[in-house]
């Protein structure tokens, strides 16, 4: 079975009140990824347990996936509390050296390329369709549902979920 459609199918299975629904979710385009997003609270709990410990802590992020590929993640760590998250993330592309790039693969399948890193993550990307409620979080039409896949696109790493609160402009 190809990596991609094993890791299609693990994503039924965890998330099934949307991935699985019919309608609810589809896979993602670029013109779904790019735009600002804030990242939404999702209970450590229902992550998968391949990683000890969240390895992005911060209870405010915002992220910039620009339509060019340039890709903007800020987090607030001084202990604010997700309600009082305040974004700065640009809609229009700062003028920042690019150390981090986004490309898509194909539909629902994105790669986010840190060189400043050297590091490669590929994501299973899905558009929420309408209004859905996940573990207790509401899902709006245009959030997102980001799975940081393994190597092998065989296995979910970690979860996210991402509220679109504006565009993003090359």
């Amino acid at each position: 079975m190809p990596p991609f459609l094993c890791a299609v199918l693990a994503a039924l299975l965890i998330i099934p009140s949307t991935a699985g629904a019919q309608g609810r979710s589809r896979p993602a385009t670029a013109a779904d990824f790019a735009g600002v997003f804030q990242l939404l609270p999702f209970p450590n709990g229902r992550q998968p347990r391949f990683l000890k410990e969240n390895p992005w802590p911060a209870p405010c992020q915002f992220f910039g996936h620009y339509p060019d590929g340039y890709w903007l993640h800020q987090q607030q760590t001084s202990g604010q509390a997700q309600a009082a998250c305040k974004a700065s993330i640009p809609a229009k592309k700062p003028a920042l050296p690019q150390t981090v790039a986004w490309k898509q693969i194909k539909d629902g399948f994105f790669l986010i390329d840190r060189s400043d890193y050297k590091l490669q993550e590929l994501w299973k990307v899905d558009r929420i369709n309408g209004p859905s409620n996940l573990d207790g979080i509401n899902l709006n039409e245009g959030d997102i549902i980001m799975q940081l896949l393994d190597r092998t696109g065989k296995q979910i790493i970690w979860i996210r979920l991402m509220r679109r609160i504006g565009t993003a402009n090359g």
